[in-house]
């Protein structure tokens, strides 16, 4: 990864699945959507783990590395629980997007 953000999608992936435990963790707080949160999480990670392995290696246009790397940054400012609820859906689908693939 540069300063810029990841290189590969692999290290994009893995970057925003950082940022995804971070938003998970805040989600979390809410104590009567756990089960809800957890089942979302393991889905979507799932979902970004499959296509770090079918595209791993494969080199990003330093702009999707940078978007992905500013929306990595945007989630982890997220500290409302049930904001945080609402990411927990959309960011997965943001790095989809910015890897080519459907939401």
């Amino acid at each position: 990864m540069t300063s810029a953000g990841p290189v590969t999608v692999d290290e994009a992936v893995r970057v925003a699945l950082d940022a995804y435990a971070g938003l998970q963790s805040v989600a979390e707080e809410v104590e009567d959507e756990w089960t809800y949160v957890q089942d979302l999480t393991a889905v979507h990670a799932e979902r970004l783990e499959a296509i770090a392995a079918e595209d791993a290696g494969r080199t990003l246009d330093p702009a999707v590395g940078a978007a992905i790397a500013a929306a990595c940054e945007e989630v982890a400012r997220i500290v409302d629980p049930h904001r945080a609820i609402d990411w927990l859906s959309t960011f997965p689908s943001v790095v989809a997007v910015a890897l080519g693939r459907e939401p």
